[in-house]
């Protein structure tokens, strides 16, 4: 797990010396219980670090960490922040998924592929 700054430095340190051909980030920053799984100092460094990636697949609220905005309630909000956080990184967003926002479903929807509610 990417938990803290250290971690974050060290596997960037590791990709800028052996790249990969495709690089895929699961953050895995809040727990489904609502529990931090990243320290507060490790929020910009995951931030950097993700845009290394090619693609990205964060829950709802991760989503919203990685972004630095509200964590989205409706499927609009949630699309409009993937589309300008993969603008802004260059990273797609393949999932943003979550169980905090009821039931949600995998889909398309603007050129965004994840899970939206219907």
């Amino acid at each position: 797990m990417l938990g803290d700054v250290r971690t974050l430095d060290t596997v960037s340190s590791f990709l800028a010396s052996h790249p990969v051909p495709v690089l895929v980030i699961a953050p895995v920053t809040i727990a489904s219980s609502g529990d931090r799984l990243l320290t507060r100092e490790a929020e910009n460094a995951l931030r950097q670090f993700t845009e290394l990636a090619d693609v990205i697949t964060p829950n709802i609220p991760e989503l919203a960490l990685l972004a630095n905005t509200d964590v989205p309630r409706e499927r609009d909000e949630a699309v409009a922040v993937a589309k300008k956080f993969a603008e802004t990184t260059g990273t797609v967003v393949t999932a943003a998924e979550s169980v905090h926002l009821g039931s949600w479903h995998r889909g398309t929807q603007g050129g965004v592929n994840g899970y939206f509610r219907l």
